[in-house]
């Protein structure tokens, strides 16, 4: 068990002399000889060092604890220091214990990596086992064994896999690259810790004073440097006895890195264009490019060159390319992809995003229904999101507001992505709002929304396009399909009994207006009713157009008569 012990909710007026005494008295705390107090007044916490390995335990066996008249928690303090699991540990060690070999030639497609181990650890390979397999290009790979002789034994012979013949040589790794003396990684900063909180306590810790600071990607990570080379050690220590506002900070060294990263050039600038630029000595002062990475989506691109050195000579200079100044800057893996240099630690809410275009009866529908507003908000409340339907005009726009808060996990991580993330999440919700438009005929409008006018539900909206003479229904798939079915019955019911109403008119006879008067005069609408067992005919009117229903014959032979009558002697 640790030496450390960690004590909390230590009385405010309590001394460092007052808790040496108390852990150094046996019988009252079971402890011994203290060697070191770490005493945080500010937030009644300390760190006491024993010189004996098994007073820790001892002391756990008293609990629970009264010092001073109040109980104070105790616990064994195993601070969170980086180990060799760190990638920047593993880095700069190496992996010594090993013996490797290089395999190349071998088509991918009918050799997977699994057949290539295991080709390995048959007679014909090395007849052991491969301890890993790493693939470091498109078709080659890196075999590691425990032993030489494994190695002895594979490169005695000639290899085929796959119908093809294997390259394989003795891997021999490069030298690990060097450390920054004036630079450290640091693990656990308080997102609400200033960079001048951090350099201070830095400072106080080291020795040397921070001059610059690189925040990463990754929640409370960051880069320092400094003016002379701190005792990385002995602050590594301190870091893990005295707390920065609660957090305690892990301290490692940093790897010097060979690759810069390149931002703020023009959008349409290739990524050869850039290889091309940093491997030209007269241009920017280097040459050796070994890699180059673009990435489109964030405007940057990664740069590796075979010497180290070559990064300081880059990063030192200015650089444009097709007529764009833009910004270089030192790139190391452990930051991921780093915070601007504008930013700190410190959390800033994104900017709501605006919604905009949607189509006009998805925006009634959320609009008008409580409901399907705290629907919606409760699918964005994981995507820390809301929408304040008080402040939404009829503008077909919808405004998106940041929920997150400084207290989240990985805050600034998630802020940086959120707007974009938001977009989409949006895009998909109001995809998944179906609009059904059923058209139908003027006259069947009025009937027809009178007829459904029940089927209104609280997921799903109609409404009347009287403009187009459309019906739309609104809302979830499958309520809307459901909806849709029934009301297409109803309109087509309707536009049927229209339709016979209509198949009674079989001509249209159009007078003359002397033609109307004369009609009048005969009674011919008293004469049709009787003739039509009583359906009365239309009213005459006195126009070049008038229509007549259903009996053109009767009222034809009526004109007929008349006219004889009138012709005659």
């Amino acid at each position: 068990m640790s030496k450390m012990l960690r004590v909390s909710k230590i009385p405010s007026d309590a001394t460092e002399d007052a808790l040496t005494f108390f852990f150094e008295n046996t019988r009252k705390s079971g402890g011994g000889d203290v060697e070191e107090v770490d005493y945080d007044e500010e937030n009644h916490t300390a760190i006491i060092t024993f010189e004996e390995d098994d007073v820790v335990e001892r002391v756990l066996k008293k609990t629970p604890m009264l010092f001073q008249g109040k109980v104070i928690e105790v616990e064994a303090h195993m601070p969170d220091a980086l180990d060799d699991s760190h990638p920047d540990i593993k880095e700069a060690e190496g992996d010594g214990n090993y013996f490797a070999i290089h395999v190349s030639g071998f088509d991918t497609e009918k050799v997977p990596a699994e057949t290539l181990k295991l080709y390995f650890e048959s007679r014909r390979g090395a007849d052991v086992d491969v301890n890993s397999l790493e693939k470091v290009e498109e078709n080659a790979y890196i075999l590691k064994f425990e032993e030489e002789e494994a190695i002895d034994k594979i490169l005695k012979k000639t290899h085929k896999v796959g119908g093809k013949q294997l390259t394989v040589k003795r891997y021999i790794p490069p030298p690990p690259l060097p450390k920054y003396e004036d630079k450290v990684f640091i693990k656990g900063v308080s997102s609400s810790t200033t960079k001048d909180s951090l350099f201070n306590f830095l400072e106080a810790k080291s020795n040397a004073e921070p001059i610059d600071i690189i925040y990463g990607e990754e929640e409370g990570t960051a880069l320092v440097t400094f003016d002379t080379k701190p005792d990385i050690e002995k602050l590594r220590q301190q870091c893990k006895k005295r707390t920065l506002e609660g957090n305690y900070l892990n301290i490692d060294h940093v790897t010097v890195t060979n690759t810069i990263v390149a931002t703020g050039f023009k959008e349409t600038t290739s990524e050869e264009t850039l290889e091309l630029y940093f491997d030209s000595k007269k241009k920017c002062g280097v040459d050796g490019v070994t890699k180059v990475k673009m990435n489109q989506q964030l405007n940057q691109c990664f740069i590796s060159f075979d010497d180290y050195n070559s990064v300081d000579i880059v990063c030192n200079r200015k650089h444009k390319v097709d007529g764009v100044e833009f910004k270089v800057r030192i790139h190391q893996e452990c930051l991921g992809n780093p915070a601007d240099e504008s930013q700190s630690l410190q959390f800033q809410l994104p900017d709501p995003v605006l919604i905009e275009n949607v189509d006009k009866w998805k925006f009634v529908f959320l609009k008008e229904s409580p409901e399907n507003q705290q629907k919606m908000n409760e699918y964005l409340r994981p995507k820390h999101a809301r929408i304040n339907w008080s402040t939404i005009n009829m503008d077909e726009k919808l405004e998106v507001a940041c929920t997150l808060e400084s207290t989240d996990k990985d805050c600034r991580k998630l802020a940086k992505a959120w707007s974009a993330v938001i977009q989409k999440e949006m895009s998909t919700y109001l995809s998944c709002i179906n609009v059904s438009k059923l058209n139908t005929i003027k006259e069947a409008m009025e009937d027809v929304m009178k007829e459904i006018e029940g089927m209104h539900t609280d997921s799903v909206i109609i409404r009347n396009d009287q403009e187009n003479n459309t019906i739309v229904i609104v809302g979830q798939v499958v309520e809307t399909e459901k909806i849709s079915v029934k009301i297409s019955s109803v309109i087509k019911d309707i536009e049927k009994e229209i339709d016979e109403k209509k198949s009674q008119i079989e001509d249209i006879f159009r007078s003359k207006p002397y033609e109307t008067s004369i009609l009048h005069c005969i009674r011919f609408q008293e004469q049709y009713s009787k003739k039509k067992d009583g359906v009365e005919p239309p009213p005459l009117i006195d126009t070049t157009d008038d229509i007549y229903t259903d009996y053109y014959t009767t009222l034809d032979a009526d004109r007929q008569r008349y006219t004889l009558a009138s012709s005659g002697p």
